[in-house]
């Protein structure tokens, strides 16, 4: 092994003892770590000259992927490190030289509570058939809260069943546990997204899970869910009706209102995320948006509604297990668990929420003054 590649394995398990979530290694510069959102770097660390990295890119890449990387494609695959787990690499070009962009994965699915993710997600892992969305953008936490659900399904008791997922390329691995998991990669197990959901509607599946969910593959699944399959799918979207619209839009304006009625069947649920930092700067907490197919969301969305109302339809139906980013930011910052300033830079509409947060406190003053004892 060279001590480029030796270097680069260094990098690489120093990230995965510090908890950082993505590794940027350009040529001639210090490498920048990515931790609770923010690039970091090491000012004793010695850089990758455009030799050694490409060295470092040339005993990565898997032979199925050499020659497209080669010939100027970006190519990203998993890679694993003994002791230190599993990464998701990306190899690209830039200025005719190499750059590797490296997402750490978790060595255990965390589950929906250990994420802080709302108790009504796991409710959407019981029917039968029916669309699960996970929304949310890059690094909003949005896999793993796909994951959590997979792992879910695979441990609950509501019966064995065979889930499928289909990865670009292949991160968390499931071991068998109540269900039956087959892992599917684009590219080697499987052509493309389209192919592999066609495929899922002869292989005896229950529950296809998209780790990310591309327009190429939509009609696809939502025909599966109609024939009586369960679709958990990872949609790159940074909200539920940004979500909804992408889905509806790809169909074109003459079949908008068909689709929506297919989405008032066949909708389960759909979550949106993004992190947010705690307050005590020990991490991050996912501040998330929840619809829950209930007959008002699905009177919605059968109606000529504009999606932008869809908003209130969530606020207005919190029994039902829904809310909208800023109802769970103003949760979050009431128990002081987020600042008030990062829980405004990531609100929809932060000065009706500053305006909310002084209202509570004005209350909370309020009664602490009339609830004073007389002898304090």
């Amino acid at each position: 092994m060279s001590d480029a590649v030796m270097r680069f394995e260094a990098v690489l398990r120093f990230a995965a003892a510090r908890g950082i979530s993505d590794i940027h290694v350009k040529p001639q510069q210090r490498t920048l770590y990515r931790r609770m959102g923010q690039l970091i770097s090491r000012k004793d660390e010695p850089t990758f000259s455009e030799i050694e990295l490409a060295e470092v890119a040339g005993t990565l890449v898997p032979k199925t992927l050499a020659a497209p990387y080669e010939a100027g494609t970006d190519v990203c695959f998993a890679h694993s490190l003994v002791g230190s787990g599993r990464f998701r690499v990306t190899l690209l070009h830039q200025s005719g030289a190499t750059g590797v962009v490296v997402r750490l994965i978790p060595a255990k699915v965390a589950s929906l509570r250990e994420l802080n993710m709302p108790k009504t997600l796991a409710a959407w892992c019981q029917p039968a058939s029916g669309l699960v969305l996970c929304c949310g953008a890059h690094g909003s936490g949005r896999s793993a809260t796909w994951a959590a659900l997979v792992e879910q399904m695979n441990t609950s008791a509501v019966g064995s069943r065979h889930i499928v997922t289909i990865e670009d390329p292949i991160e968390t691995l499931f071991d068998d546990k109540t269900a039956l998991v087959r892992q599917r990669e684009i590219g080697s197990d499987t052509l493309n997204l389209p192919s592999a959901l066609q495929g899922a509607s002869r292989q005896d599946v229950d529950v296809i899970a998209i780790a990310e969910w591309t327009p190429d593959g939509f009609e696809a699944a939502l025909t599966l869910c109609e024939e009586g399959r369960l679709v958990v799918a990872a949609l790159p979207a940074t909200g539920v009706v940004l979500g909804l619209r992408r889905i509806i839009e790809r169909a074109g304006q003459a079949q908008e209102s068909a689709l929506r009625r297919r989405l008032a069947r066949i909708l389960v649920g759909a979550v949106a995320q993004t992190l947010v930092p705690q307050a005590d700067g020990q991490g991050r907490l996912p501040a998330t948006e929840v619809l829950v197919a209930n007959p008002a969301v699905s009177d919605f969305l059968r109606s000529d509604a504009e999606f932008d109302r869809l908003e209130r339809v969530m606020a207005d139906n919190r029994t039902a297990g829904m809310h909208t980013l800023d109802q769970s930011l103003f949760e979050w910052m009431q128990t002081g668990r987020v600042a008030l300033d990062a829980g405004l830079a990531a609100a929809r509409r932060p000065e009706e929420l500053r305006a909310q947060m002084a209202g509570a406190r004005a209350t909370a003053t309020t009664a602490l003054t009339t609830n004073d004892h007389p002898l304090f």
